[in-house]
C-alpha cells in the first residue's frame, strides 16, 4: 500500500515537473514584448473607437430617435412666442396661425428637439465622465487583485458589452419612461469599464518593459488614441449607410449597428490577450536574453506613495490645478467638434468626416513637436523650470485664438484654429505630466498622475453640465470655446505662483536619512528627539 502510494507521488511529481519544464521552455532569441506593445495599441484603439462613435453620431441622433414626435402643441406655442423672429421671416407668412402651418410647425419641432438632445447629451457625458472618474479607482485595484491577465479582460468585456448596448438604449429608455433614459445608463456603464485602459496598459508597460523603453512603448500605445479617433470619422458614414440597408423585424439596424461592431473588436482583443498575456516569467515565448533585459532596473526602493502623503506639497497642487483647468478642453473638444461643424455649416457625417480627420493627424504631430521643444530647450542650456514654462507659455498661446471658431463662416478656419487648440492641449499635457517626474521621486508619479486625473474628471463633469445648460439657452458653443481661450493661460500663471522653480520634493524617507547623517551615529540620532537644547550637527570631517 505505501510503495504504491510512493509510486503514484513520484509519478505526480514528476509529471509536474515536467509541466513547469514545458511551460519555461523559451527561445534563444525574441523580442515578444513588442507583441504586448502591440496588444495595448490594439485595446487602446478599441477604447477610443467605443468613445467616440456617440459623440460622431450626436447630430443626427434626434432625427434617428424620431424625438420631434414627442414634442406636444402647448411646447410649439411657446416656442414661437418665444422666438418669433425664427419663424415668421423663413417658415411663417404673416397673419398664419403656426398650427395651420406644417412647415412651421416642422420646424419648431425640429428646433425644440434638438434644444432637448444638446441638454441631455451633455448631461449624458458629464454622467459618462463621473463614472470614468470612478473607474479610475476601481479598476486598478481590480486589477491588482485579481492580476492583470484577467482584470484587463474584465474591463475590456464591461466596456465592450456597455459599447453593444448602446444598439439597445432607445428599448431600456421606454422601459424608464423616456428613449433618452436608455442612454445616460448606458453611457455610464461605458465610462465605467472604460476608465480601466490606461491602469492596465501602464500596468503592462511596467511589467513588460525596461525602464529606459517604458516611454517609448506607452507613446505607441497611447497613439491608439488618435488612430482611434481617426477610424471612427472616416468608417461611421460607410458603416451607417450599409446598417441602413439591414432589418430587424420592423426596426431598420441603420445607426445601431455602429455600436455592435465596437463591441464585437473589444471581443476580438480579449481572445487575442488571454492566447498572447502570461506574465514575463511564465511566457514560454520569452528567451532568457529579453526576460533579464525586461527584469534590467526594474526594481525600485520604496513602496507606492498613498495620497494622503501627497496632498501636501505644492507641487502636487501646481499638478492638480494644471490638470483640473484644462483636461476637461480636450474631451470637450472630441464632444462638441462634430456638433459644432453639423450646427453652424450643417455638415453630415459624411461631410464633416475629412475636417475631424485632418485635426486628429495634426494634434498627433503637435502632442510630439511639444515633446520635443522642451528636450530641445534643455539641450541647448536651457533648465527643466525654463524649458517646460516656455513650452507651457507656448502651447496655451495655441489655445487662445480658439474662441473664433465660433464665429467664422469658413469650415477650414474652424477646424484649423480648434486643430490648433487640440494641438496646444496635447504638447501642454505632455509637458505637464513630464513636470511630475521633475518635482516626484518615481514610485510617486503614478500616484500624483491618478490623483491629479481624478480631480481633472471632477472638473470635466462640471464643464459637461454647463455646457448643456448653456446650449440649452443660448444654442451656440461660444462661452465655452471663450473659456477655452483663457483657462491654459491662467494655469500657466497658478502653476508659476505654486512652483516658482519646479523644486523636487524631499519623500519622507529621504528626509530622514538627511537628518541622521546631520549625526554620529544612529543611537545619537535617536537620543536628540528627547535632547531640549538645538540639535548638535555633524562636524565636518576632513
Amino acid at each position: 500500500m505505501e510503495a504504491a502510494f510512493t509510486t503514484q507521488f513520484s509519478s505526480m511529481q514528476l509529471e509536474e515537473q515536467s509541466l513547469v519544464t514545458a511551460t519555461t521552455t523559451r527561445p534563444n532569441a525574441s523580442h515578444f514584448r513588442w507583441v504586448i506593445c502591440a496588444l495595448l495599441f490594439w485595446v487602446t484603439t478599441a477604447n477610443y473607437i467605443d468613445r467616440s462613435v456617440f459623440g460622431n453620431l450626436a447630430p443626427e441622433m434626434p432625427a434617428y430617435l424620431h424625438l420631434a414626435d414627442y414634442v406636444t402643441n402647448a411646447e410649439i406655442s411657446a416656442y414661437a412666442s418665444e422666438h418669433a423672429s425664427e419663424i415668421v421671416p423663413a417658415h411663417l407668412p404673416l397673419g398664419i396661425d403656426i398650427e395651420d402651418n406644417t412647415e412651421a410647425a416642422t420646424f419648431v419641432r425640429g428646433q425644440i428637439a434638438r434644444r432637448r438632445w444638446d441638454e441631455a447629451y451633455w448631461n449624458m457625458q458629464m454622467l459618462f465622465s463621473a463614472a470614468f472618474a470612478l473607474s479610475l479607482l476601481v479598476m486598478g485595484r481590480i486589477m491588482d487583485v485579481f492580476g492583470l491577465r484577467w482584470g484587463f479582460v474584465f474591463a475590456c468585456a464591461f466596456w465592450g458589452l456597455s459599447a453593444m448596448l448602446h444598439a439597445l438604449a432607445p428599448e431600456i429608455g421606454v422601459l424608464l419612461g423616456s428613449p433618452l433614459m436608455g442612454f445616460f445608463v448606458c453611457r455610464f456603464l461605458l465610462g465605467f469599464g472604460e476608465g480601466g485602459n490606461m491602469p492596465g496598459a501602464i500596468k503592462a508597460t511596467a511589467e513588460w518593459f525596461p525602464r529606459r523603453e517604458r516611454a517609448l512603448a506607452t507613446g505607441l500605445f497611447n497613439s491608439g488614441a488618435n488612430v482611434g479617433g481617426l477610424l471612427v470619422p472616416w468608417l461611421l458614414p460607410w458603416l451607417v449607410a450599409q446598417f441602413s440597408l439591414l432589418t430587424v423585424g420592423p426596426i431598420v439596424v441603420g445607426w445601431r449597428g455602429t455600436f455592435i461592431v465596437t463591441g464585437v473588436v473589444d471581443l476580438c482583443w480579449i481572445g487575442a490577450w488571454l492566447a498572447l498575456y502570461r506574465k514575463p516569467q511564465d511566457h514560454p515565448r520569452l528567451s532568457e536574453a529579453e526576460l533579464e533585459y525586461i527584469r534590467e532596473g526594474c526594481e525600485e526602493p520604496g513602496a507606492k506613495l498613498p495620497w494622503r502623503k501627497l496632498i501636501p506639497y505644492r507641487q502636487t497642487w501646481a499638478v492638480v490645478v494644471g490638470s483640473l483647468l484644462t483636461d476637461c478642453f480636450w474631451s470637450f473638444y472630441l464632444f462638441a467638434t462634430p456638433d459644432l461643424f453639423n450646427r453652424r455649416f450643417g455638415l453630415s457625417l459624411e461631410g464633416r468626416k475629412y475636417l475631424i480627420m485632418v485635426i486628429l493627424v495634426v494634434t498627433s504631430v503637435g502632442s510630439i513637436a511639444g515633446g520635443w521643444l522642451s528636450g530641445r530647450l534643455m539641450n541647448i542650456g536651457c533648465s527643466v523650470n525654463r524649458a517646460r514654462k516656455v513650452t507651457l507659455l507656448i502651447c496655451a498661446i495655441c489655445t487662445v485664438p480658439v474662441f473664433y471658431a465660433c464665429l467664422t463662416s469658413n469650415k477650414w478656419v474652424c477646424a484649423v484654429l480648434i486643430m490648433l487648440a487640440a494641438s496646444g492641449h496635447q504638447a501642454w499635457k505632455a509637458n505637464l505630466l513630464s513636470t511630475v517626474g521633475d518635482m516626484f521621486p518615481k514610485r510617486a508619479v503614478g500616484s500624483v498622475v491618478g490623483f491629479a486625473g481624478f480631480v481633472a474628471a471632477i472638473g470635466m463633469v462640471t464643464l459637461f453640465y454647463f455646457t448643456g445648460k448653456i446650449l440649452k439657452v443660448t444654442g451656440n458653443y461660444l462661452p465655452v470655446f471663450i473659456l477655452a481661450s483663457c483657462c491654459y493661460v491662467l494655469a500657466l500663471l497658478l502653476v508659476h505662483l505654486i512652483v516658482p522653480n519646479l523644486d523636487p520634493v524631499k519623500a519622507d524617507e529621504e528626509k530622514k536619512l538627511e537628518k541622521q547623517m546631520a549625526y554620529e551615529t544612529k543611537e545619537e540620532y535617536r537620543q536628540s528627539f528627547n535632547l531640549t537644547d538645538v540639535r548638535r550637527p555633524r562636524p565636518d570631517r576632513e
